[in-house]
């Protein structure tokens, strides 16, 4: 049978408490529609919304997931029942997700690469070799990769990096959408609109693809945009700042701060992005890796490891616990790649040591740990199986 992932299905405990939470002890309405079915009310992550939507595939789509048309003509149609009052919405999309596989009609930002498609595919039926065939999963790519550290030709590359760009246009669209509606309806300037992602993507830097391994930048850092008219002046936040940070400058922009309990408004959750003295004095950021247990039989084993990392003034450090492998050190502002690791270097000494502080005190020296799987239904075991979350045994 199907086991839970690891720390991965276990569910959002009830004394975890969420922004909906917050918003609906304020007296908003709070509606959240995804397409992700990892996030479900057996995962916990329903806690505060009102009104929670899982948008499922529709029968004999290519993509596990539903398509952000989808989901946003849900959204919509849920927002649109709440929009004369104080509301918080959350809205999910998948489409920028493994595997990539643009919908028709989306913005091809490589047409040569597309042309090559075909010939890719043929190629690797032919060898009988696991190149590029629609899906980084099925196609055995992922495993080309990951697991024998090998990198595939430069045109699959390429096609891979283009379907991703297109799924991103496609998302674009869609988001463009949500604008529309609440410009339609008179709301969009008093509409406080937030749009981050939760990962970026390895395209074979690194030696991996896909994400979920490892805390290099080009799994962690994602865009975050935060439109307001009334109180957020265009410009470009230069500072290094987290999602955890998107809590209290929501609560605070939204002037409910003072309405929610004080357990909910502590600043452990972050700092308010839009005060430029909460974002100086030197704040040290923090990401961590799980040791990916499902992950045994399609990675390398020296992958197999919890890391931790923490930015701090441009330099970054990763931690290695719970498996193989040796700290790194990096000096960002000249290495924004992490090709160069410092680690014994007496170039980066002092801010080696400063990290090392800084991750203790921001970790408890603790990593991370988990509370025990959650309980799957037999369909949503099967889509995390298929997605490669879940393993056989």
């Amino acid at each position: 049978a199907p086991l839970a992932a690891d720390g991965f299905c276990a569910p959002l405990s009830e004394s975890d408490f969420t922004l909906a939470e917050a918003f609906r002890q304020a007296g908003y309405r709070t509606v959240g529609v995804t397409a992700n079915f990892w996030l479900t009310p057996e995962m916990g992550m329903a806690q505060g919304f009102e009104t929670w939507k899982v948008v499922s595939a529709r029968p004999g789509a290519p993509k596990q997931y539903a398509l952000g048309q989808q989901v946003v003509t849900e959204a919509i149609d849920q927002l649109g029942q709440v929009l004369d009052e104080p509301f918080f919405g959350f809205i999910n999309l998948m489409d920028a997700h493994a595997p990539y596989d643009p919908e028709p009609g989306a913005a091809r930002f490589s047409s040569e690469a597309y042309r090559r498609l075909p010939l890719v595919r043929a190629r690797a039926a032919r060898q009988g070799e696991g190149l590029y065939s629609g899906d980084i999963y099925s196609s055995g790519l992922y495993e080309l990769v990951n697991l024998e550290g090998r990198m595939p030709e430069e045109s699959v590359q390429q096609i891979l990096v283009s379907l991703y760009d297109d799924e991103i246009g496609y998302v674009d669209a869609q988001l463009g959408r949500i604008v529309g509606f609440l410009q339609d309806r008179g709301r969009l300037d008093e509409t406080i609109l937030v749009v981050a992602g939760d990962h970026g993507e390895a395209f074979f830097s690194h030696g991996l693809v896909n994400h979920g391994i490892g805390v290099h930048e080009e799994t962690l850092r994602v865009p975050m945009l935060v439109r307001y008219p009334p109180r957020v002046a265009p410009g470009r936040v230069e500072d290094r700042v987290e999602l955890i940070d998107v809590f209290p400058t929501l609560l605070r922009l939204a002037g409910v701060r003072e309405l929610v309990s004080e357990e909910l408004r502590t600043d452990s959750f972050g700092i308010d992005l839009l005060d430029p003295a909460a974002r100086k004095g030197g704040r040290a950021a923090l990401a961590e890796s799980y040791y990916n247990g499902w992950e045994r039989k399609r990675v390398r084993p020296e992958l197999l490891r919890t890391t931790r990392a923490v930015v701090l003034d441009g330099w970054k450090y990763i931690d290695v616990r719970d498996g193989p492998g040796e700290p790194e050190l990096y000096d960002l502002r000249e290495d924004p790649d992490e090709q160069n690791d410092l680690f014994g270097s007496t170039l980066g000494a002092a801010a080696r040591d400063a990290l090392l502080r800084e991750l203790e005190r921001l970790s408890s020296g603790r990593a991370a740990t988990w509370r025990g799987p959650a309980e799957l239904s037999p369909e949503q075991a099967e889509r995390l199986r298929r997605l490669g979350y879940l393993e056989e045994k």
